[in-house]
C-alpha cells in the first residue's frame, strides 16, 4: 500500500524507511540554514554540508563491504561528527547501536557478543578497548576512530573508501524492513546476557504518522540540533539556555510561550512535543517550568545528594522534575529503594 503525503513524498509502508526520510526532507529545495550546533566549541554546520558529509560516508561503508543488515556501533561525545554515522547508517539499512563512552570494558565486550557489530566508530581513548574486545569474542570488525590521525582515523576511512561518485547519483538502500532494524537500544537487566530491544523502521515513522501536524511539517521545517561536546554543568547548562534562545524571526523578539497546535515550527523550533495529544512546548517555557520547580524544591528543604524519584509517561510535564534535578543537584531514580527521595507521579 502506497500513501502520498505533503510535498508529494509517496511512502510505501514495505519499503519506505529512516534513510529515505532523511533524503527527501535533505532533498526539499529550500534555503540552506543551520542545521547543528555544539555549543562547548561553537562550531556550527549546515544542512547542505550534512547531507553531503552522510552520502559521502554511507558510500564508503558501501565500498567497505558492510551491506543492509551489518551492525554499526556508535560511540562518541555530543560533536559535530557523532551524527554523521547516523544518517550514513539509516540511508545503508545497517542497524545501529549506541555505546556510551563511559561504558567499562567490560560492558562493551558483552555487547560487542550481544549485536555482532560489523564496524564502530568511537572515540580515540576507547580504541583499544574496542580493539580488544572486539578479539576476545572472536570479531573480525573494523574500527574508525572520530579526530584521530592514525590508521584508525575518520578521515582516513573517507580516503580509503570514497569513489568520487557523484552526489546526485546517490540512492538509499532497499531492504526488507520487516527483517531489518533501525536501532538496537541496550535495555537494563538484573540477570543473564545484556538484552538489546529492537527498533524497526517503520516504528520509528509511526511516532511521526501518529500526529498528523508533525508529519506535515517534518518535511519542510527547517530543524537545528543543538548540543554540547563538553561536559554538562549547571553553568554551561544555563549558558547554552541563554545563548541559543528561541526568537521570533518576523519581529526579532525572544518567544516565551508555545505555540498553538498547528502551529509548529512557524516561529522557531520546539523544545518538547507530544506527538500523541499533539501539545508543543517552547526551550523557553520549559527553561521558565524547570527553574520554578528546581526553587520549590529546595524551598520544600531538599539539598544536593537527596535522591529525586521520577515516574511518569512521556507527557510534556514529565522531563521539567529531571531538568529541575539537574540543577539542584538532585541524584534521579528509578528505584523506590532510595533514602531521602522525594517522588513525583502525574
Amino acid at each position: 500500500m502506497q500513501i502520498k503525503e505533503k510535498n508529494n513524498v509517496v511512502v510505501d509502508d514495505d519499503s519506505y524507511h529512516l534513510g529515505d526520510f532523511f533524503l527527501d526532507y535533505m532533498n526539499q529545495p529550500t534555503e540552506d540554514h543551520i542545521w547543528q550546533i555544539d555549543a562547548g566549541t561553537g562550531e556550527i554546520e549546515s544542512k547542505l554540508s550534512v547531507k553531503s558529509r552522510s552520502i559521502r560516508l554511507a558510500k564508503c561503508l558501501r565500498n567497505a563491504g558492510l551491506g543492509p543488515g551489518d551492525v554499526i556501533v556508535v560511540s562518541g561525545w555530543n560533536h559535530l561528527d557523532v551524527h554523521i554515522p547516523f544518517y550514513a547508517a539509516f540511508m545503508n539499512g545497517h542497524p545501529l547501536a549506541g555505546v556510551d563512552p563511559l561504558y567499562e570494558f567490560e560492558e562493551v565486550k558483552q555487547l560487542f557478543d550481544t549485536i555482532k557489530p560489523k564496524l564502530a566508530f568511537c572515540e580515540v581513548e576507547r580504541l583499544k578497548d574496542f580493539d580488544r574486545a572486539a578479539k576476545e569474542v572472536g570479531l573480525s570488525m573494523k574500527l574508525v576512530t572520530f579526530h584521530g590521525d592514525d590508521d584508525y582515523s575518520y578521515d582516513q576511512f573517507i580516503k580509503d573508501y570514497d569513489d568520487q561518485t557523484p552526489e546526485e547519483e546517490f540512492k538509499a538502500a532497499t531492504f526488507d524492513t520487516n527483517k531489518i532494524y533501525a536501532w538496537l537500544i541496550s535495555t537494563s537487566g538484573t540477570t543473564g546476557r545484556p538484552k538489546v530491544a529492537a527498533f524497526k523502521h517503520q516504528d520509528c515513522l509511526k511516532i511521526l504518522r501518529l500526529n498528523k501536524v508533525l508529519w506535515e511539517n517534518s518535511i519542510t521545517a527547517n530543524h537545528i540540533k543543538l548540543q554540547t561536546s563538553s561536559p554538562i554543568t549547571l553553568d554551561h547548562a544555563i549558558d547554552i539556555i541563554n545563548k541559543y534562545k528561541i526568537v521570533d524571526p518576523d519581529t526579532g523578539l525572544v518567544i516565551s510561550e508555545p505555540n498553538k497546535t498547528g502551529e509548529l515550527w512557524t516561529k522557531g523550533p520546539r523544545f518538547a512535543i507530544d506527538a500523541a495529544t499533539g501539545e508543543t512546548e517552547s526551550k523557553l517555557s520549559v527553561k521558565s517550568r524547570s527553574i520554578r520547580l528546581a526553587r520549590c524544591l529546595r524551598n520544600a528543604g531538599l539539598q544536593p545528594g537527596d535522591v529525586l524519584m521520577v515516574s511518569g509517561r512521556n507527557h510534556l510535564d514529565v522531563h521539567i522534575p529531571f531538568y529541575a534535578g539537574f540543577m539542584n543537584g538532585l541524584p534521579l531514580a528509578e528505584s523506590i529503594l532510595c533514602i531521602n527521595m522525594v517522588s513525583f507521579s502525574f
